[in-house]
């Protein structure tokens, strides 16, 4: 953080393109009056802050009151806030106590996406992270990206193990900072049911067409988010996308 600082002293026409101000546990709490004071240096040397506002709180729920005081605050010294949809201004608005002028809309990018057959990218996927290719049956939903209890994954593989249809649900990614009791259950669930396949672990960016032409449909189950960037890679890949109405 410190690198912006020495830049705005050394050019005054500078932009700071902020993502994410948030903390999840003690210690990246003790690193955020350093952020803070790093971003107000920023700021008093004359430089200019883009926030790109994703969710309104932290997706775990944690620290709430005080989240909502440095959001607040950084609404106040930026710029502009970027937001994905027009239809969260308002929200965004209320919520952070500014103007709905401050916020500008630029869609989320589309992703790069690639069609492979989809016997070919079962077969290289299955081979790329051992997985026995008759695993794959259809239809094949796909959960994917950082596992965490807000995208309501639990829910997902408890409503489709209750069906007696064949089908596969593939968990594609690792799981976040503090998930070990979500990772203890989806493990649990995938042992005892052999249509769920768990892969814990970073799937390469290289890999992401394969893991899409391999699946059918796409779920998501977010209890609460402004703009996912999942369900817009899953669009880029054509995808049937199941998802709640938000």
């Amino acid at each position: 953080h410190i690198k912006m600082v020495f830049g705005a002293f050394l050019n005054r026409n500078t932009i700071l393109h902020y993502h994410w101000l948030e903390f999840q546990d003690m210690k990246s709490l003790l690193g955020m009056p350093y952020k803070l004071l790093c971003i107000a240096l920023y700021k008093l040397l004359g430089g200019h802050i883009v926030w790109t506002i994703h969710n309104l709180t932290p997706h775990d729920k944690r620290f709430l009151s005080l989240h909502k005081s440095i959001h607040t605050w950084m609404a106040k010294k930026a710029s502009v806030l970027h937001v994905h949809s027009g239809s969260v201004v308002e929200r965004i608005s209320d919520f952070l106590d500014v103007d709905e002028s401050k916020c500008i809309v630029l869609a989320h990018p589309e992703f790069p996406s690639f069609t492979v057959s989809k016997k070919d990218a079962i077969e290289r996927f299955s081979k790329n992270y051992s997985v026995g290719t008759e695993r794959f049956k259809t239809p094949t939903f796909l959960i994917f990206g950082g596992l965490s209890a807000y995208k309501g994954i639990e829910e997902i593989t408890t409503v489709l193990c209750d069906e007696t249809s064949a089908f596969t649900l593939l968990i594609a990614g690792p799981f976040k900072k503090g998930q070990g009791v979500l990772k203890d259950k989806l493990t649990k669930m995938a042992v005892s049911d052999e249509r769920i396949i768990l892969i814990p672990t970073f799937i390469t960016e290289e890999d992401y067409p394969l893991l899409f032409n391999a699946s059918d449909i796409c779920v998501f189950n977010y209890d609460d988010i402004l703009t996912s960037g999942g369900i817009e890679m899953a669009l880029a890949h054509k995808k049937q996308i199941i998802a709640p109405h938000k």
